[in-house]
């Protein structure tokens, strides 16, 4: 027995709100979705039911804009937001009985309703529907953009603080009061102003700040700007922050560099500086000139390193650049000296690994004790010779002996090709350039002494 086909009836004249009222004149295609206005020939597309219906309400009273896409002002200057809040500026003078939040609110019902009235009330030519309508979130202040970096977890709190001084001295310098004041003319003043100060040395001279200097200031403004861009969850305020980070990304350093870089440690200082170290400081000064090391990636090295009278690593900074070295005898004399409390050579007096503040600290001490130091205006004395000077004085010594350039390279731990992986296998190719390091600096002794294996 077969079932009887439903008769279909006579066509629905409205339609079932999604709120149960239904809606006389209006019906919703169920082929393709589209709505059809009942009577007439007018259809539209719009998947919001809510949207469709209030359009549908809006196409009876016949205030139905041409243009029925999104809510868009016409472009009236460089600043979109302002053109975003100009209308509400203009309502606020025509509707006094509602408090701003209220006003917001209103702002968008009246969209939804009426948005031909709404356009003569605010001069935009094309309005449409606009979803969760509400205020621009405000701007964040200086202290909270500050507040949201030194949470940074992946940055240990020397760079944190190092980082907030950069930003800090563009804010005092510049005198801007909030994101909104950093405009391009700002930042390049700033740095006319960074390029042109003059700062008292170490050594006791003044100079202007070292292209170096300059980088390492205007990296620490851009860094702050983009942690807090990556964070920020409300849209004008990503656009904002985009924005001054944009200017920020003109700031270079200045091409004129008074000051030489690199900056070798004189013989003499050096004969001071050694003379004076004893225990593991002695054994510090000593691998820094002997590997061309940095004072950060001396305390870094173990002693599981050491093989043979020589040290094979990596830098950090480059993982895959090799760092070789051969070690001269007065630098196997001191490390024997030194206790070996733990894997790392260098540590605290509770055996733990040095860190690069306390390596810093102890070098800083180092150099006061050795009498290189100078007193400033308050009478703290300031050392005269940095940490990264002896690394100087190494990678120009061997130069100056016309060492295989490769060998420099390696000595440095910078990468020199293909040449890296025979270096790993025979450390002692690298002896010339340690040899010449030491003829410059060490001259009681010029022979190297190697540990056979």
């Amino acid at each position: 027995m077969t079932t009887p086909k439903k008769k279909p009836g006579r066509k629905r004249k409205h339609f079932p709100g999604p709120d149960g009222n239904p809606v006389f004149g209006l019906s919703r295609r169920p082929s393709d979705g589209r709505w059809r206005v009942i009577g007439t020939n007018t259809t539209f597309t719009e998947p919001n039911e809510y949207r469709a219906i209030a359009r549908f309400l809006s196409m009876q009273r016949g205030d139905e804009p041409e243009h029925w896409l999104q809510f868009a002002a016409q472009p009236r200057s460089a600043d979109p937001l302002a053109d975003f809040n100009a209308p509400l500026t203009r309502i606020e003078g025509q509707v006094k009985e509602f408090s701003t939040a209220e006003l917001w609110s209103w702002f968008a019902e009246q969209i939804r309703e009426s948005p031909k009235q709404v356009a003569a009330m605010t001069g935009i030519e094309e309005i449409g529907y606009l979803d969760n309508l509400k205020p621009p979130a405000p701007l964040p202040s200086f202290e909270e953009l500050e507040q949201v970096w030194m949470k940074h977890a992946r940055c240990s709190v020397l760079q944190r603080k190092k980082v907030l001084r950069a930003w800090r001295d563009f804010v005092e310098t510049s005198e801007v009061g909030g994101l909104g004041d950093i405009s391009k003319k700002a930042v390049l003043e700033y740095q006319d102003e960074v390029h042109a100060r003059i700062i008292a040395r170490k050594d006791g001279t003044e100079g202007p700040l070292s292209g170096k200097q300059q980088a390492h200031l205007f990296t620490g403004i851009r860094r702050l700007l983009k942690f807090n861009e990556e964070r920020a969850v409300e849209d004008n305020v990503t656009d904002t922050l985009k924005k001054s980070l944009a200017y920020m990304y003109a700031l270079k350093p200045s091409e004129k560099q008074n000051n030489p870089d690199p900056k070798p440690i004189e013989i003499e200082d050096w004969k001071k500086l050694l003379a004076a170290a004893q225990g593991q400081d002695r054994a510090m000064v000593l691998l820094m000139l002997n590997g061309a090391f940095y004072i950060q990636e001396a305390i870094r090295l173990q002693w599981d390193d050491i093989k043979n009278g020589c040290i094979v690593t990596h830098r950090q900074k480059r993982g895959e650049c090799v760092r070789v070295c051969v070690l001269w005898q007065e630098t196997i004399d001191a490390l024997a000296e030194v206790e070996q409390k733990c894997p790392s050579i260098f540590t605290t007096y509770l055996g733990l690994p040095i860190k690069a503040c306390g390596a810093q600290r102890r070098f800083k001490n180092l150099a006061i004790k050795a009498g290189l130091a100078v007193a400033d205006d308050s009478g703290e004395l300031k050392p005269t010779v940095t940490g990264s000077q002896p690394r100087d004085g190494a990678a120009t010594a061997a130069a100056e002996a016309n060492v295989n350039s490769d060998l420099c390279k390696i000595l440095r731990g910078h990468a020199c090709g293909i040449d890296d992986h025979y270096v790993k296998r025979n450390p002692k190719m690298v002896a010339p350039a340690c040899g010449a390091v030491q003829t410059k600096y060490m001259s009681d002794t010029v022979a190297l002494c190697i540990k056979a294996a």
